[in-house]
This record gives C-alpha cells, structure tokens and sequence, in this order.
C-alpha cells in the first residue's frame, strides 16, 4: 500500500467514507416497520456489525426573556424519547467495490408517543442504519417514519 492509499485509508476511517450506506423503510402493520439496507464499500472492509438504530425526538420551541426589558427569543429544547439499536447482521468482510444486501425490521413498542406536529412542539421518529467499523461508522441518512 502506498502513501497515498494510507492516507485515503486513514481519511476513510475518520469520516465514515469507507463505505456508503442506503436504508429504504416500509411499513408493514401498525407499528412495524421493514427495512432494507444496502452496502457499498469503497474500500477493503472489516466490519464489526451492521446495526439499525431507531430514535424518537421530540423538540420543543420556548419562548424566553432574560430580563423584563430584554428582547423575547426563542429556545428550542429536544429530548430523545426512544433509543433502540438492533444488530442486523454480524461481522464480516467486504472487498473494494462489493455491495451488500440485508432485510430486518423494528417495531415501536405501543406505550411509545406517537408522531405529531403542534403549534410549540413536536415529536419525530427516525431511524438509520450503520455498519460498525474501526473509526467513524459508515452510516445512512436519518429517515423519518410516521407513527400513529
């Protein structure tokens, strides 16, 4: 390996570049969701695991003064309501330019808050999937499920 293949290597390992990571999710019956990942690595891989990771959140806008005579503004707060990671898959190896294909699924447990938009806050379900390497974990973007 050259110097500048260490370098891509080390950069791939800091940023979660070494692979790219695709999440697609459907629903299936009331709180069930499927999903189904795709990985591809952009370079020789070790993978610890392939882990989904599911979120609810919830934000909160507050309007707020410091001081009577101050100008209003607003705070936002956020709290995460859930956390479930679920491991999908584990460790294996994957070659430069290898793609990937893994099917789960998660449910949200129904004592959980449902999805909704008021005026001053609001609450959201999100989910992404990840592959567990050494460095930064490539990653997919958040997608946001609706929840009733």
């Amino acid at each position: 390996m050259g110097f500048f293949d260490t370098l891509k290597s080390v950069a791939n390992m800091v940023t979660g570049g070494s692979a790219t990571v695709a999440l697609e999710v459907v629903p299936e019956t009331g709180r069930t969701f499927k999903v189904q990942i795709k990985a591809t690595a952009a370079a020789d891989l070790k993978i610890e695991k392939v882990y989904l990771k599911v979120e609810g959140h919830e934000t909160v806008k507050v309007k707020m003064k410091k001081e009577p005579t101050a100008q209003e503004r607003e705070e936002n707060f956020s709290e995460t309501t859930y956390s479930q990671e679920t491991d999908v898959a584990p460790g294996l190896e994957m070659k430069k330019d290898e793609s990937r294909t893994w099917e789960s699924s998660f449910s949200i447990p129904n004592d959980a808050p449902p999805t909704y938009q008021g005026k001053l806050a609001r609450h959201e379900w999100r989910v992404y999937a990840a592959l567990s390497v050494t460095g930064t974990d490539p990653a997919s973007e958040w997608k946001v499920v609706t929840i009733k």
